[in-house]
């Protein structure tokens, strides 16, 4: 699957919308996430590509995010919601713990699969 960076508002903010269209994806890039081309993106393939928005981010390498790194892909209300602690900066383990809570508000009817 050939990978690319999203925005974080694509993986931040979900509504109650059809997928594609609540993350600004048009088919194409949604096809993008969908390693196993079954017309849904799995919670795996949405990890996968969460890791990889995560360490695209990362651009000091330092295994969190600051503020900074997500200001140009997401808001101060972003960056705070996922800063589950308070700290300062998102640790991958938040940032796992925010894209987990949006793939199942995502996920409408429940079946583990975002179509």
């Amino acid at each position: 699957m050939k990978k690319f960076i999203l925005a974080a508002p694509l993986l931040l903010a979900f509504t109650t919308t059809g997928f594609a269209q609540t993350v600004g994806l048009g088919e194409g890039q949604l096809t993008e996430l969908d390693a196993d081309g079954d017309a849904s993106i799995s919670m795996a393939e949405y990890q996968s590509f969460a890791n990889f928005a995560f360490s695209q981010m990362d651009a000091d390498k330092s295994g969190t995010l600051s503020a900074a790194e997500m200001a140009a892909h997401a808001d101060a209300g972003a960056f705070a919601r996922t800063d589950a602690d308070g700290n300062g900066t998102v640790t991958a383990a938040e940032f796992k713990a925010r894209m987990d809570a949006n793939f199942k508000a995502a996920d409408k009817d429940g079946d583990g699969l975002l179509n």
